[in-house]
């Protein structure tokens, strides 16, 4: 039986609803918390209700669950981290069962690997191609870890029918009769339940305001945030009837399905101007878009022509895909943090180097030009070198490598250039030669023939 359905904007009334719901069964909660004002007054009153049961009363786990595309706005991520590390805390230490998790796409998923390193255009509304990898798949998956251990799960969000008429028409097509509970869209055995669901806006901001947070959060401060963004919540995405970011909400900096980003533009006029190189970035990643030499004459699929007759659009171009990341890594030395990182960087060249053969178009890049691109926005005279895109993993190995066999720490680079110097050659006769002159020169005798047999196998 599931618990009986009960609508209200009364705090106290939710609250004691939420109590009764989390004692009714021993489902775990998955709670969405984006860090806006939905999901905080959400997930303040989650804690408030578990604060008012006994210890023996707090049978069941609560996952907080953050999702954070690697390209929020950069006031926002920091506000959401210094979150997610006082609600553990806090949760800690007062012995409330709490996980907090925060999700991220795969290197492969994320946003620059997909624009930069396949070609795809900037998203917009019918192509929004961003959502899906970079929100919804890695939030799934951790929902669905928890369902394959525990059976089902109840996901509490945000959502509020005064949000938009949309929104509301939503809710009620996924509820069940006589249940605060409705079944998600998307996600099998997995139930969502939203708490605040007709609360106002202001009653929201009513509450954050005169309710201090449990986990000693700055509501005031969150206030702030909004009043110099414009801006509403990007609430966490785990199916596509889910709004998007859009308008003036927080969503990522590098969103172009929206004509202005309000939400940048605010902060920007409220004086944070190291935001302009963002915006910049952004707006020109929307302007090529529309700009047909940009873009391959074929698309992914090997489509030249759509049904009309007329002429497709494809992927972006090599050459333009090099021009994005040359401006990408000159806006990061404007800001003073990451926006691309070296897996990315290594990801990209790596798709660069397939080229047609991953059908993300028709030209493989055969000259490391990732790595000449990031020397030659760095300002270094010498040519690139691939060790300047090692994780600090890889490079580790690399040197336990030339431990192991006493090699000069410049022999992998010159091994690296022979290979570089007849990669685009059909026959490449010669380069076992090469390697064989480059390893007698550097490698101590005792070692040379081990490792040269390794090398040409």
């Amino acid at each position: 039986m599931l618990q009986e359905e009960k609508k209200t904007s009364n705090i106290s009334e939710i609250i004691r609803d939420v109590q009764s719901l989390y004692q009714f069964d021993s489902r775990p909660w998955v709670i969405g918390f984006s860090g806006g004002k939905d999901s905080t007054a959400l997930l303040q009153i989650v804690f408030q209700a578990l604060m008012g049961l006994l210890p023996e009363q707090r049978t069941k786990t609560v996952h907080v669950v953050s999702n954070d595309t690697l390209v929020e706005i950069p006031q926002v991520v920091a506000l959401v981290n210094d979150s997610l590390n006082k609600i553990q805390a806090a949760a800690t230490r007062l012995n409330l069962p709490f996980i907090v998790a925060q999700t991220t796409p795969t290197l492969e998923d994320t946003f620059f690997v997909n624009l930069i390193g396949r070609g795809y255009p900037s998203p917009n509304t019918r192509f929004r191609w961003c959502t899906e990898r970079m929100k919804i798949d890695p939030t799934s998956k951790y929902i669905k870890d928890i369902v394959d251990q525990r059976g089902e799960v109840i996901i509490l969000l945000g959502a509020r029918k005064s949000e938009s008429a949309t929104r509301a028409q939503v809710l009620e097509n996924h509820a069940i009769d006589g249940s605060s509970l409705r079944r998600h869209s998307r996600l099998p055995r997995c139930f969502v339940y939203t708490p605040i669901e007709d609360m106002s806006t202001q009653e929201v901001w009513a509450y954050l305001l005169q309710v201090a947070s449990p986990w000693g959060g700055d509501n005031r401060a969150l206030f702030r945030l909004y009043s110099q963004a414009d801006g509403g919540e990007c609430p966490l995405v785990i199916d596509t009837t889910t709004p998007s970011c859009g308008n003036s909400r927080f969503g990522c900096w590098v969103c172009t399905v929206v004509e202005r980003d309000k939400a940048v533009e605010g902060f920007i006029d409220a004086g944070d101007q190291q935001l302009e190189p963002l915006l910049e970035f952004r707006n020109f990643l929307k302007d090529i878009r529309s700009r047909r030499e940009w873009r391959e004459r074929i698309r992914k699929n090997g489509q030249m022509f759509n049904q009309d007759g007329d002429e497709v659009w494809g992927p972006f171009t090599l050459e333009a895909r090099k021009e994005i990341l040359k401006t990408l890594l000159e806006t990061q030395k404007k800001v003073s943090y990451e926006l691309i990182s070296t897996n990315e960087l290594l990801f990209i060249q790596k798709l660069w180097q397939q080229g047609g053969k991953s059908l993300d178009g028709p030209t493989a890049d055969t000259n490391h030009s990732v790595s000449h691109i990031l020397r030659k926005v760095k300002g270094d005279r010498k040519m690139a070198s691939w060790q300047d895109l090692l994780s600090g993993e890889e490079d580790e190995i690399l040197k336990q490598i030339c431990a192991k066999y006493d090699l000069k720490p410049d022999l992998l680079e010159r091994l690296r250039a022979a290979e570089e110097k007849v990669a685009h050659l059909n026959r490449r006769d010669n380069i076992f030669n090469d390697i064989d002159d480059i390893l007698e020169d550097a490698v101590p005798t005792t070692n040379y023939l081990e490792l040269s047999t390794q090398v040409k196998s």
